[in-house]
């Protein structure tokens, strides 16, 4: 992964560098602050799959920082690890605000480290979206092609969402599945990860559901599902940015 390091501290900078490049997969660009920091993700040579930044930091800090990523459109997603030495309550709900996707507490070791930076990969290998010029050679196709099948794509998820999201009928949540296996088949087709994960779980539910209701006519158990679909909702406008970005 690239990852962005962002911290005042000369030392604790290049103790991350060191630990992180330790790990042949990773590659490391230092920031001495948030201002630093700022310039390189604003810098469209640039791409980084997380953030690795320290909350206290001169000119920008960690939080200023996050929130400046987080009203921009092609930033919006991408993780971010805080560095901190508080862990109170009001540092994290701050930090929940912001979508931070993990924590380093000082003192670190290279093992939290690392294993925090492997679970990130792993979460992007399984919701992110697979590489769109590998997707588009392996389809044998030119990027707007791709960008009106997606968005064509998801206009039929999110139409498919609708109206199981108001279905009353348990009967009816076995042929849904079916058409939520079908529509995970081709987000995979794309390479849209994140999707076919969403969908996958919401035909286990639906399926769940339907054999513990044994046909019978009953009311949609709105609280224990809602979730599901609301997450799913989430991720079709996060996919529809990020080709819309491309």
């Amino acid at each position: 992964m690239n990852i962005l390091v962002a911290d005042d501290d000369r030392m604790s900078r290049e103790m991350l560098r060191r630990i992180i490049e330790s790990d042949e997969d990773h590659t490391v660009t230092l920031a001495e602050d948030g201002e630093e920091a700022w310039k390189h993700l604003c810098d469209s040579t640039k791409r980084f799959d997380v953030g690795i930044f320290d909350i206290n930091m001169p000119r920008i800090d960690g939080f200023r920082l996050l929130e400046r990523m987080r009203a921009t459109a092609s930033l919006r997603d991408m993780p971010a690890i805080l560095c901190t030495a508080a862990a109170d309550r009001s540092t994290v709900g701050k930090a929940s605000a912001l979508s931070v996707t993990h924590y380093i507490v000082k003192p670190y070791t290279k093992a939290v480290i690392l294993d925090k930076l492997k679970t990130v990969q792993e979460e992007i290998a399984r919701h992110g979206m697979e590489d769109r010029d590998a997707v588009l050679k392996r389809l044998g196709m030119d990027g707007e092609t791709y960008a009106v099948l997606v968005n064509a794509l998801v206009e039929e998820i999110q139409n498919w969402l609708q109206t199981t999201r108001y279905t009353a009928d348990l009967s009816r949540f076995s042929k849904l599945a079916q058409r939520a296996a079908g529509l995970s088949g081709a987000c995979a087709t794309f390479g849209l990860n994140s999707l076919v994960a969403r969908l996958q779980e919401v035909e286990f539910t639906l399926v769940s559901d339907s054999a513990a209701s044994q046909g019978q006519q009953s009311p949609l158990l709105f609280a224990q599902i809602a979730p599901i679909f609301e997450l799913l909702d989430q991720e079709l406008k996060r996919v529809r940015r990020q080709v819309d970005l491309a």
